[in-house]
């Protein structure tokens, strides 16, 4: 899936409903009772989806490969028929994200940074900051291939960037579990994060956890980063976390 036009950081690319919904750990008789009661048009679609395990039954296999974790409990999955067609990249400029309210479900693609028509659009589909060994581990696991994206390619020339790229989650760790203890190191690795997203990975803040936000050590933190938040869909924007003014973002402790 390739960007027709120039899109900014947090536009809504997709908002799509599942064309097929089962629960994370369904059996292949089960995968198969659900698909059998779709409609003709759905089953197309979802056929037009490619599985990467050739031994098992074609609709599981489709499943295996191509489903989609819906909220964060992990307990159900969803096929889609655009965005289940999304590639993977260890650095993704895309994110998925499940919205479940007023008796309407649908998963909305949203946009981590600025991208150019032209541009692939690429979501990771494992723990982006992990070392490179574990996430070619769970990619062969799960999807049967070999990451070669430049985050991967990296390693090959400069094998302790893989270390610097992973630190990532461990920072992250540490403000979450040791902020109240620790607030001026807290406060240091917070904008130390900033600064790390800003240069190195993507000028965002839309993929920081509400642990990272809420662990803000009872300050008020101001940053100014390259986008547009008036295109940012209101429900991501946590209610009395974050406030707007301008293209500034306030993290409200």
């Amino acid at each position: 899936m390739f960007a027709k036009c120039d899109i900014q950081c947090g536009t809504i690319i997709l908002c799509e409903k599942p064309l097929m919904k089962f629960p994370s750990y369904s059996s292949s008789i089960f995968l198969e009772a659900i698909y059998n009661q779709l409609d003709l048009e759905s089953k197309r679609r979802i056929r037009f989806l490619v599985g990467s395990h050739p031994y098992k039954h074609s609709v599981v296999s489709i499943c295996d490969t191509n489903s989609i974790h819906l909220g964060d409990d992990n307990q159900e999955k969803g096929l889609f028929y655009y965005i289940s067609m999304v590639n993977h990249s260890c650095e993704s400029n895309v994110f998925w994200i499940w919205f479940s309210y007023d008796d309407k479900e649908h998963m909305k693609l949203i946009a981590d940074r600025r991208i150019k028509a032209g541009e692939e659009l690429v979501c990771s589909y494992t723990a982006q900051f992990n070392l490179r060994e574990r996430r070619h581990e769970l990619l062969q696991y799960s999807w049967l291939f070999e990451c070669q994206c430049h985050i991967c390619q990296q390693y090959e020339k400069h094998p302790k960037s893989d270390e610097q790229w992973a630190s990532y989650s461990k920072d992250l760790d540490f403000i979450v579990e040791d902020g109240s203890s620790q607030p001026d190191k807290c406060i240091e690795k917070f904008l130390n994060q900033f600064k790390f997203i800003q240069e190195h990975y993507h000028n965002s803040l839309l993929q920081i956890s509400d642990g990272l936000l809420s662990n803000a050590m009872h300050q008020q933190i101001t940053a100014t980063f390259n986008c547009d938040f008036t295109r940012i869909d209101s429900a991501l924007l946590r209610k009395d976390r974050l406030s707007l003014n301008g293209f500034k973002i306030t993290v409200i402790s």
